[in-house]
């Protein structure tokens, strides 16, 4: 009778099949041991080579995400120093995925001005900041200098112009933006109007461009503002130290009216 090694009879009891599902439950059982060493510190159920790769590999994948998350960073605050108030579409050109965008709110590195347009966190807000997010959603792809390089016709205007240029005493909210096409928002703190506004005419100031004093004067009248706030607007914007150049203004005016 042929018997095994230790010195037992061989058990024809088990199929192959059998005999293959004890084996695979005996790798399982060593795993299985390897893992719960290496919780308590016990490595007799480790296996040196096998177990040595699948930590390795473990290793590989926890310093590679780290090093996305820190290049993400690092691209985040690149973009907000150059632009100041981001967008998505922005964001998304530098490769910085809208989950990075997320995750930098949660942590606190970035606060979210409106959907789809952030800026850092603790870089100082200003009262024209949400203005800004409005005006680079209008096209969210492009960056500020390649709007101004190729003009789109978007600005600031009329009664929101007035105010961040001193003139008069009329509000910055709501926002009035101006463009040559219908804009469609649903932003309840602006007012869009479909007019045609030359680059000349308009100053990049504060992130954003704005209508020149004769420009503003010309829209305020068009918007029909009250009478003695456009002369409130007119008398200071003639009596700053920039100068105001009452020709271009009743050029604008006699195109308009004749």
């Amino acid at each position: 009778m042929v018997t095994r090694r230790d010195g037992l009879p061989p058990d024809h009891t088990k199929s192959p099949a059998r005999r293959e599902r004890a084996r695979k439950a005996g790798e399982n059982d060593v795993s299985a041991g390897a893992v719960i060493g290496r919780a308590s510190g016990d490595t007799s159920g480790i296996e040196p080579g096998r177990d040595a790769i699948r930590c390795c590999k473990c290793r590989e994948i926890t310093y590679n995400c780290n090093m996305t998350k820190r290049n993400h960073i690092s691209a985040i605050l690149e973009l907000a120093e150059s632009e100041g108030v981001f967008t998505t579409a922005q964001a998304g050109r530098l490769g910085i995925p809208r989950d990075a965008l997320h995750d930098a709110c949660a942590s606190g590195l970035l606060e979210r001005l409106a959907h789809g347009a952030y800026r850092l966190m603790g870089s100082g807000s200003t009262e024209v900041d949400e203005l800004v997010a409005l005006w680079k959603l209008t096209n969210p792809k492009l960056f500020a200098h390649e709007r101004l390089t190729k003009w789109d016709g978007v600005c600031i205007g009329g009664s929101s112009a007035a105010y961040l240029n001193g003139m008069g005493d009329l509000h910055l909210s709501p926002y009035r933006i101006y463009s040559g096409k219908r804009i469609n928002s649903r932003s309840p703190f602006a007012r869009f109007s479909v007019r045609h506004v030359s680059r000349r005419d308009v100053s990049f100031e504060r992130g954003i461009p704005i209508t020149r004093p004769e420009r503003t004067v010309f829209d305020l009248m068009l918007d029909r503002e009250d009478p003695s706030l456009v002369a409130d607007a007119l008398r200071d914007a003639a009596s700053s130290s920039g100068g105001f150049n009452f020709a271009k203004l009743e050029e604008m005016l006699v195109g308009k009216f004749g």
